[in-house]
């Protein structure tokens, strides 16, 4: 019942959308039909055919035959048959016997074929029944042709005559009915064929008139449903031209609040009501975030400029602590120098005997003065990277497997101490690389020392040299304590230290991997490291090659 509450020009638009897909359908089903009918005629003739030329051969099989039996006959009838000839009569008669049995049989299963594909072939059945009798009869006539040869063969001629008589009564009848079964059937079938087709023919008229009625109905829909929609819109345009305006919509004409479009409209214009109410909520809100954007904008401007004058205080002392580094570490290096050598003219004796004691405590005197040098140079190296001044004097060096023997050699003492081997494992024909010697060298020392320093005793360090495109790349491993994973990232940093302590008890000042990382970069390279604890560590550099 809900169909009634639709205004009428929705009704129309239903009826005719029904009545066309009733209309489409039946043109569906007609066409369907009529290519089933197109399909059973083209088969129905090429059954037919192949029946018609069944029958053909059957008849001219039999003609055959019906010209042997006057000559056998003849032949009979003489005073004194040619009993060579009578047997030459007989092969032919038997060969053309056994070509008619093969083309009846094949004819019976063309037919049994045709009747079971269809039922409603009454002429099939009528030729199935003549064909039934034609091979009651042919098997009589080849029964009575054998017995005429056995009376040949026994000399009895009259009986043979006889039966031959029976056979040529029996063979024209045959032929009679073979003429009659052919013309009766291509009568059939050709009045069945007539009527299919005129079917056919009728059923194709049906469906072109229900194709032009169902062309005209869609045509129909289609206007009527655009006209509803053209409608549609122009309603909706003067409501939406209203919403806009803020106009309350119940004052335009030809509309329904309770359709679907109404009911739209109506929503449409509680939502702009809604949209606008939000849009001031938005717009004050917008406002009070402008006023604090700006202010926070201010103070941020002003707290730069604090920055600002900060960072260059910052800089300006940082100059001045690289440039006091530089002064103090190059004003402690001569009297740090001076009581080393003291230190050591004393160890020799050349101011008397020394007694033990008095000698351990010159040896730690010099132990530790020569640790104030390493911490002197290594001020003097950082105060002069951060003031930019580190300039490199890079030459070829043409086997840098040789430099780095040279800081085993000077390692060796440290590492024998702990028992410590040193192997250098270098590929052949390494290339010439251009290098800063003395930096290079102090690179490979300080990682070399590290790994000692954090290395257990009797341990093992490798040195890898090898080729690497336009490079040199060279590994230090040491088998010590490894260095924790979220400490790897500072070891590069000035002053900065691990929780790995040496296990010697060795001084570290913290600069000496910040040194080799601005030396390993000033060669235009870098340096990283691999570690896991207790596994030990890796630092990997490279140098330029010529």
């Amino acid at each position: 019942m809900k169909l009634f509450k639709f205004n009428i020009t929705t009704r129309l638009v239903i009826m005719v959308g029904l009545f066309f897909m009733v209309l489409m359908g039946s043109t569906l089903l007609h066409m369907s039909q009529l290519t089933e009918l197109e399909n059973q005629l083209s088969t129905s003739q090429s059954r037919d055919f192949q029946t018609i030329q069944d029958i053909s051969e059957l008849a001219k099989r039999q003609q055959v035959m019906g010209v042997y039996y006057p000559n056998l006959l003849e032949e009979v009838e003489l005073d004194t048959p040619n009993y060579n000839r009578l047997l030459g009569w007989q092969n032919k008669l038997l060969k053309h016997q056994t070509r008619f049995d093969e083309h009846l049989k094949a004819m019976k299963t063309h037919v049994t074929d045709w009747i079971n594909y269809s039922q409603n072939v009454p002429h099939m059945t009528k030729l199935s029944n003549r064909l039934a009798w034609m091979t009651t009869e042919h098997n009589q006539m080849s029964g009575l042709l054998e017995e005429v040869f056995t009376q040949v063969q026994n000399r009895n001629l009259a009986g043979a005559k006889k039966l031959l008589s029976v056979i040529l009564k029996k063979d024209a009848l045959m032929r009679s009915q073979l003429r009659i079964l052919s013309k009766d059937f291509i009568d059939q079938t050709s009045a069945i064929a007539a009527q299919t087709k005129s079917k056919i023919k009728m059923m194709k008229s049906l469906n072109n008139i229900l194709s032009i009625v169902s062309l005209f109905m869609a045509v129909l829909l289609a206007v009527t449903i655009l006209r509803t929609i053209l409608k549609q819109i122009r309603h909706s345009q003067r409501m939406a031209k209203a919403i806009e305006a803020g106009e309350d919509i119940a004052s335009i004409q030809g509309w329904n609040p309770d359709d679907e479009l109404g009911k739209l409209m109506v929503s449409m214009q509680s939502m702009v009501y809604t949209i606008k109410n939000k849009e001031k909520e938005i717009r004050k809100i917008n406002t009070e975030y402008e006023k604090k954007v700006i202010n926070a904008t201010q103070d941020l401007k002003s707290k730069n400029l604090e920055l600002g004058k900060d960072n260059n205080k910052l800089q300006y002392m940082n100059q001045m602590k690289s440039e006091f580094l530089g002064m103090a570490a190059h004003d402690l290096c001569n009297p740090v120098s001076i009581l080393n050598a003291y230190s050591d003219m004393l160890l020799t004796g050349c101011v008397g005997e020394l007694s033990e004691e008095q000698k351990k405590i010159l040896n730690n005197m010099k132990h530790n003065f020569t640790h104030m040098m390493d911490m002197i140079g290594n001020l003097m190296d950082m105060a002069m990277i951060e003031a930019g001044k580190l300039e490199l004097q890079q030459d070829k060096v043409d086997d840098i497997k040789e430099l780095v023997e040279e800081c085993c050699d000077a390692q060796s003492i440290n590492a024998k101490n702990k028992n410590i081997q040193i192997q250098i494992h270098a590929t052949e024909n390494l290339n010439p690389t251009f290098i800063d010697k003395s930096r290079i060298r102090q690179v490979v020392n300080n990682l070399l020392s590290n790994a000692i320093k954090y290395s257990h005793k009797d341990t093992l360090i490798n040195i890898n040299l090898a080729n690497q495109n336009d490079s040199v790349r060279i590994d230090v491993q040491d088998h010590g304590q490894g260095i924790p994973k979220d400490e790897q990232g500072k070891l590069f940093q000035s002053y900065s230290k691990t929780s790995v302590r040496p296990t010697a008890g060795e001084k570290s000042t913290g600069l000496g991997l910040s040194i080799v990382k601005k030396i390993v970069e000033a060669h235009g390279r870098d340096i990283t490291v691999t570690s896991e604890e207790g596994q030990g560590s890796t630092f990997s550099f490279e140098v330029p090659t010529v």
